[in-house]
């Protein structure tokens, strides 16, 4: 396709300078040009052309002609169009401009050039240009007349020029150090005393881009969007591009997201994340003069997760630990499946300074804390991150209060709870209201100031000690050839009677050789260690108190004869004796295998490859189908085993599996974990459940119904369906074909039951399962002699008995009579007595 450029001329000033030079006029036309490519594109241009030949008066029909007076030389302009071919228009020749900003360009009309080694350079670097001026396209220019000269600005700067190939005149600059980001270069023509602009050259200087620094970033649970933040180095003065690049596992390097404008932050998308695998992730900043790439993050998103906070529900003081309480927390739901490490922190309302509780298991759900003061208000948040990863915290959660309990200076209601010294110089006292023996008492006390109440001081005491009221049961946790590890169970406070001194354990063999040992009653566990191998001991156990102890019930044990370790170390030496016995058998039974293995024969020559060689003419000859025709054939294909269609193929792979459908939790996962719960992942097995709930659904009489008829003959029904696609493929299974036909034999014998007692429920279940039912065929048997010798005998048998029981069964039947004729009269006199006269 050929493009027509057309340029459109607005004039905008005209000036005319009139001087002497052979009766010409010299004139200088400032214009502005649109150039309009194939494709509608519009480019202006602004051009000052100087021209020559004309005189004043072409210079006034020039100025009439586009639109101005000649009397002003200057005026608003119309809109001209002059088409640079041919005729008048030729006496059009400018100087020349360069295109501003392309450096190298021609200009305009084509009259001169500038050109720089780069327009964009490092800051302080040398930059070099140089100007070019064709003579012979620039009409009124004489030869060796032309003076070239620069600015950069409005700052002069001095050139070389010298006379180039083709007469061009050639100015060349050198700029040691440019130390101006952004500058203009122009280069001027000076002819008659008269300077003009020729060529500009646009040059920026700045420094290759900063490393970025300080990446972070952080996953938000809500949209599973990765937000990363740096910071960007010192500015470079040119345009930079920064983008986030991200590389997944085994992936190419994609960019995850762009910054906008000058933020020093993005987000990249679900899309481009990887969960729970390590990716790489770093910032690419690119300028004209390089690229920088920060410190590459190797992450897990899932690791950089901000959780939501927990939420507190309750906080209650703990009885008898007046100074402790429990405390109550909720997850929140997107991190109830993450393994949680919490913090807690409070403070009195007073005290500007927190106080921190850490390595709490977040899952656990509540927790118990001490060291509170009585009538002290405070005030308690929680944050919670993910243990297995010390990624962000959470915010903290909503603050909650809580107000230490009080303890009032009246005893009021509570007399026999507490009491109250009035001489707080006192430091003993004496408990009588309610107090029994041998029971524990909780004691604290209370110093009570003026206007606060203090940290109190915890004991327990008996007023009155006896025995134990029993002893804990010993159980054994461990045997060996000389040791035994006993345990127990602390006997609980209320069956005490007191405080346990100690306990002591006593063992016994048969020879009746007794020994003891004291144990601590801070203990739960004992060994008993110098036994004797193989032997039977009889130990129990006395707990004691200052008043008494009190026996438990004996164990029996008998120590072992061999440790474990000797035992290991018996069966592997026997393992070793049977391998070498068995490699001894091998060897002698394969004599001749063994010998070949040590000592190979001598290979024979004449039954090698090379004697049996046949030249290939020789094999196409023999192997032709006139010599041989049931040679030479190609191998037969192999029959393409066919897809057998299954009954669990109208199951939807994204169909949760049956132990996961209810689960609340599952529409929180991500698409990873979701797939992995899917039937896609899914076992036979799994599927058969699937299948068999699905067949239980459309038979069975109510929800609840797990156990009738009609779903006994779903559930085998989908199991014999699995047997006849197995045999399908594996026809010689015998074992797996009895069960599928076992299976329907008991099918077949509850359908029978159903079709007999409820035949609605028979035809629903066999529609809705789509089986098809046989009616069995009547019984026949064959008649044979021994059957009917057999029958007869048992008729004759039958006769005979009852032969012998006629005699019994007629006086029951008299019997039966007399009590009837009894009951009758009896009856008949009860109603002549209680009939009116």
């Amino acid at each position: 396709m050929v493009a027509l450029h057309l340029t459109a001329v607005l004039a905008v000033a005209i000036e005319v300078h009139v001087g002497v030079w052979g009766e010409k006029a010299t004139h200088t036309v400032i214009s502005r040009s649109e150039t309009a490519d194939s494709d509608g594109t519009r480019t202006p241009e602004w051009n000052r052309t100087l021209g020559q030949g004309w005189d004043s008066a072409a210079a006034r029909k020039v100025a009439e002609s586009t639109g101005f007076s000649s009397s002003s030389c200057s005026a608003v302009s119309k809109s001209q169009t002059l088409l640079s071919r041919g005729g008048a228009e030729r006496r059009w020749h400018a100087v020349g401009t360069s295109t501003v900003g392309i450096p190298g360009a021609r200009g305009t009309l084509g009259c001169a050039s500038v050109a720089v080694g780069s327009p964009i350079v490092p800051l302080g670097s040398a930059v070099t240009a140089s100007c070019t001026i064709w003579s012979e396209l620039c009409r009124g220019l004489e030869q060796g007349k032309v003076r070239i000269t620069w600015m950069l600005d409005n700052e002069p700067m001095a050139g070389s020029q010298h006379r180039g190939p083709g007469g061009t005149e050639v100015s060349n600059l050198t700029l040691p150090r440019f130390n101006r980001t952004q500058a203009k270069l122009w280069c001027w023509v000076e002819w008659n005393g008269t300077k003009q602009r020729v060529g500009m050259a646009e040059i920026r200087a700045g420094y290759p881009p900063a490393k970025p620094f300080n990446l972070s970033c952080v996953l938000n649970l809500s949209d599973y969007g990765l937000m990363c933040q740096w910071k960007q180095g010192p500015d470079s003065h040119l345009p930079t591009s920064v983008a986030l690049k991200c590389a997944r596992s085994r992936a190419q390097v994609v960019t995850g997201c762009t910054p906008q404008g000058d933020r020093s932050r993005c987000t990249v998308p679900r899309r481009l994340l990887q969960l729970y695998r390590q990716m790489e992730i770093w910032v690419s900043a690119t300028n004209a003069l390089g690229t920088a790439e920060s410190e590459h993050l190797y992450i897990d998103p899932m690791d950089v997760a901000k959780l939501d906070p927990p939420v507190l529900q309750s906080i209650q003081s703990i009885p008898f630990q007046t100074d402790c309480i429990a405390l109550t927390w909720e997850v929140a739901r997107s991190n109830a499946h993450m393994e949680l490490q919490c913090e807690l922190r409070y403070r009195a309302s007073e005290d500007p300074a927190w106080a921190l509780v850490t390595n709490i298991v977040g899952q656990a759900g509540t927790m118990q804390h001490c060291g509170f003061l009585f009538g002290t208000r405070y005030h308690f948040q929680m944050r919670c991150r993910r243990s297995s990863a010390q990624g962000y915290w959470s915010e903290w959660s909503p603050g909650r209060n809580y107000t230490g309990q009080r303890v009032s200076s009246e005893p009021g209601h509570c007399s026999a709870c507490w009491q109250m010294e009035r001489d707080g110089d006192a430091t003993t006292a004496l408990i009588q209201d309610g107090i029994e023996p041998f029971q524990r008492y909780n004691i604290s006390v209370y110093p009570l100031y003026k206007e606060a109440v203090g940290m109190p001081i915890h004991t327990a005491a008996y007023s009155r000690q006896k025995a134990p009221s029993y002893a804990p049961k010993l159980h054994l946790k461990s045997i060996s050839k000389s040791d035994a590890e006993l345990c127990w169970d602390p006997v609980p406070v209320e069956m005490q009677n007191g405080f346990i001194t100690s306990y002591t354990i006593f063992w016994a063999n048969s020879t009746a050789e007794v020994s003891s040992a004291v144990v601590n009653p801070s203990l739960s566990s004992f060994v008993i260690r110098e036994l004797k191998p193989s032997t039977l001991y009889k130990v129990h156990i006395m707990a004691s108190t200052v008043a008494g102890g009190t026996n438990s019930t004996s164990l029996t044990l008998v120590t072992m004869v061999l440790d474990d370790i000797e035992i290991q170390f018996l069966f592997l030496t026997l393992g070793l004796v049977f391998v070498l016995l068995i490699l001894l058998l091998i060897c002698v039974q394969k004599n001749g295998r063994v010998k070949q293995q040590f000592w190979p024969s001598v290979p024979d020559p004449a039954n090698s490859s090379l004697g049996k060689w046949v030249p290939v003419e020789l094999q196409q000859a023999v192997c032709s189908p006139f010599i041989q025709t049931a040679r030479c054939y190609a191998r037969p294909v192999r029959r393409k085993r066919k897809d057998i269609p299954s009954h669990l193929d109208d199951l939807p792979p994204t169909m949760l599996k049956k132990d996961y459908a209810n689960v609340p939790i599952i529409n929180s996962v991500d698409d990873v974990v979701r797939r992995l719960l899917s039937l896609e992942m899914a076992s036979q097995k799994e599927k058969m459940k699937i299948k068999t709930q699905q067949l239980v659904e459309k038979v069975r009489r109510s929800p609840n119904d797990n156990g009738s008829f009609e779903v006994q003959v779903a559930v085998l029904t989908a199991k014999i369906r699995t047997y006849e696609e197995h045999l399908q493929r594996h026809p010689k299974d015998k074992s797996n074909r009895r069960r599928m036909l076992m299976d329907m034999d008991r099918r077949k014998k509850l359908l029978a039951y159903l079709r007999r007692v409820r035949y609605d429920t028979f035809e629903n279940t066999c529609k809705q399962l789509n089986i098809q039912y046989t009616l069995p065929p009547p019984y026949s048997r064959r008649v044979t002699k021994r059957w009917v010798v057999k029958k007869a005998f048992c008729l004759k048998v039958f006769q005979e008995v009852r032969k012998l029981k006629a005699s019994e069964r007629l006086k029951q039947r008299a019997e039966w009579r007399e009590r009837a004729r009894a009951r009758a009269a009896k009856e008949k006199e009860a109603q002549c007595e209680g009939t009116p006269v």
